[in-house]
């Protein structure tokens, strides 16, 4: 694993600049999101107990829509700079893949299956996408927007009511470890039999004339059907435990 990873960071470190600012986006609106709720309860406070007027209410209208423009200009920021960083790491690591297949020896391809290969070029890099994009931002975002919530909540709030409020988190947080587990075990089975898949297709593909010359086209039709359908049920295991936590 720390391999695999050490590799990555080289993509991470060409591209250091696009995370900086994309985290900076984050950080922009997560700080703005949490004063929001702030300038509401100022003007619902203000009306219920009668000490503010209307010239209070436009300014806060007024800052709320600063606000507003500043969490959308930060949005497209982050998802600018980090999935476009995301997708130019996929690119690099897709081109430098294949220029590293072009290298390799016949006996290489003998030895490991096609479907395999094909795997490594689509989900795998998928999944690398996701590690370098969604990941980045989740794990900032959910860091930052937690520990500013909890210091306005304690400030602002309740101490006791935000000490409630931290005992679902823990449970989700317990949770997640065993969700990660089991995605993990769930994804492999779902790599193999797509590697399954992809390797029935191409021994039908280039044996098609030994298969009609022999008829036996229902046999190959059973056996690429059967294939297809734990390909299926392999996605649809990784579909179902994503609905389920999601």
């Amino acid at each position: 694993m720390k391999t695999e990873l050490g590799h990555i960071r080289r993509y991470l470190k060409k591209y250091w600049w696009m995370y900086l600012l994309g985290i900076g986006s984050v950080l922009l609106v997560d700080a703005v999101n949490v004063f929001m709720p702030q300038m509401t309860g100022e003007v619902t406070d203000g009306l219920d107990a009668g000490t503010i007027v209307m010239e209070d209410v436009w300014r806060i209208a007024r800052m709320i829509l600063i606000m507003g423009a500043a969490i959308t200009l930060g949005r497209f920021g982050w998802r600018f700079f980090i999935f476009g960083a995301s997708r130019l790491i996929e690119r690099g690591l897709r081109n430098d893949l294949f220029a590293h297949l072009e290298t390799l020896s016949m006996r290489y391809f003998n030895k490991h299956k096609t479907g395999d290969l094909m795997a490594h070029f689509t989900n795998d890099l998928q999944a690398v996408r996701q590690l370098t994009g969604m990941t980045v931002i989740t794990t900032f975002d959910a860091t930052v927007m937690l520990l500013m919530v909890l210091v306005k909540m304690v400030r602002y709030v309740s101490f006791s009511l935000t000490v409630v409020a931290v005992i679902p988190l823990i449970i989700i947080v317990v949770g997640d470890v065993f969700y990660g587990k089991a995605m993990h075990k769930r994804f492999l089975e779902k790599q193999e039999a797509f590697s399954a898949l992809t390797d029935q297709v191409q021994e039908s593909v280039s044996g098609i004339r030994i298969i009609k010359a022999f008829v036996q086209e229902r046999r190959e039709l059973y056996a690429f059907s059967k294939a297809n359908a734990f390909n299926r049920e392999k996605n649809l295991g990784v579909v179902r435990l994503v609905a389920l936590v999601m």
